[in-house]
């Protein structure tokens, strides 16, 4: 337990016994109420040991937490800590009590030598560079017009059957499995996970209907949604929310496409994270019936510099020495030397006297860690330092991923 002078409050793991105040007060926070159902997945899945709470005297009054995943990055799968959890009532609020616990929960990865990288969905984007959290994804938004046709060409794929969730659940997972090893992003999923994943309860309804899902007879994709009749003037205007679209192939995605705009009684077809770089905008007719918009999706902060970039492969083979700049790890302050023998080969990293090439803080290497915010464009923007011409062009190819990251939930 320790006392945080700026907050005047306990920061500590609560026990077994607190995790349900601590998610309550972290619910509140959100302007939300625990419900029981909810309660129960999601204290199933954090530990007490991965969560952190603010206590005032005997109260809690905020708290955050962390779940153990492995996340995919360019070369594979590696284990990140999934930040979550992260509340503080509107009573303790502007007293320094969110700045004590990010702090504490670097702190203890790197001091327990948990995982080296941490990744979270940011309620609100601005609050997070400030410990430094890049931006190292984003997520398309979609609000399609239902019925509209692709190009003459475009790839019909199999059809598909509807199949109950949780009946579905064991060929959901295989599917998603096949595709998370592809994608960065992604991230694994225990049974617990799954239980979240296919909630049906009327909190995650949201006043639509219950959770479908359609499996292609192929078994290379699956699309989980949700549907909400509307009617306007006697005309049926239905609209479909997109739960969760998982292709392995661009025949199934276009097959899945296809399915959810060819619905009866439909007028909007929803899907509010889809990768930036999908194909659907290649497959349609008229790609402004889309209506597209992007926003931030995965936060990426680096833990500890060297097993992080230690764990992906790297695009192209080089040598550059990265000086990071990093108040909130003092331990990840330096030069570091990142020599990568081959195409998508993994990199020797370590610390060096060498003279830098670039120089960038903590929030750019984590925003570059995934392969799909480009270093030369925060160079461009003001926030990698070139000290060897040409540096930043070839460090931007070193960490450019093939694919966009993309991660199909929200945790």
């Amino acid at each position: 337990m320790s006392k945080d002078p700026a907050a005047g409050i306990d920061l500590r793991s609560p026990t077994a016994d607190e995790m349900f105040s601590v998610l309550a007060v972290i619910e509140r926070a959100f302007g939300e109420d625990v419900q029981p159902a909810y309660a129960e997945r999601e204290l199933a899945l954090m530990p007490p040991g991965r969560a952190l709470a603010a206590f005032d005297g005997t109260d809690a009054v905020a708290g955050g937490g962390m779940y153990e995943f492995e996340m995919t990055v360019p070369g594979g799968p590696t284990p990140v800590a999934g930040v979550t959890w992260v509340g503080v009532l509107p009573t303790h609020r502007r007293r320094g009590i969110l700045s004590a616990m990010m702090r504490r929960q670097l702190s203890d990865l790197h001091e327990q030598q948990r995982e080296p990288v941490a990744a979270l969905w940011a309620s609100e984007p601005e609050i997070y560079r400030r410990f430094g959290y890049g931006n190292a994804s984003k997520r398309l938004n979609l609000k399609v017009q239902s019925g509209l046709p692709f190009v003459p060409g475009a790839p019909a794929g199999s059809p598909g059957r509807m199949i109950g969730v949780e009946q579905a659940r064991e060929t959901l997972a295989q599917i998603y499995d096949r595709a998370r090893l592809a994608r960065p992003g992604f991230v694994s999923r225990s049974t617990a996970r799954w239980d979240s994943i296919l909630d049906d309860s009327e909190q995650s309804r949201r006043g639509a209907g219950s959770l479908t899902c359609v499996v292609l007879e192929s078994g290379d994709g699956y699309v989980l949604y949700r549907t909400k009749p509307e009617q306007h003037d006697g005309i049926a205007a239905g609209k479909v929310t997109v739960r969760e679209l998982i292709a392995v192939d661009g025949a199934a995605h276009a097959a899945l496409w296809r399915y959810l705009l060819d619905m009866d009684l439909i007028s909007t077809v929803e899907a509010w994270n889809v990768a930036m770089d999908d194909p659907l905008p290649h497959l349609v007719a008229n790609v402004r019936r889309l209506h597209p918009s992007y926003s931030d999706a995965l936060w990426v902060r680096i833990v500890d510099v060297v097993p992080a970039l230690a764990a992906r492969t790297y695009a192209s083979a080089d040598s550059v020495v990265i000086e990071v700049i990093d108040v909130e790890c003092p331990w990840n302050a330096g030069r570091f030397a990142l020599d990568v023998a081959g195409l998508d080969s993994p990199g020797v990293v370590a610390r060096t006297d060498r003279s830098a090439d670039i120089t960038l803080s903590a929030v750019e290497l984590g925003a570059a860690y995934l392969g799909g915010t480009r270093l030369r464009s925060l160079a461009a923007a003001g926030f990698v330092d070139e000290h060897t011409p040409g540096a930043v062009t070839r460090a931007d190819r070193l960490f450019t991923g093939a694919l966009e990251p993309w991660i199909p939930e929200v945790f």
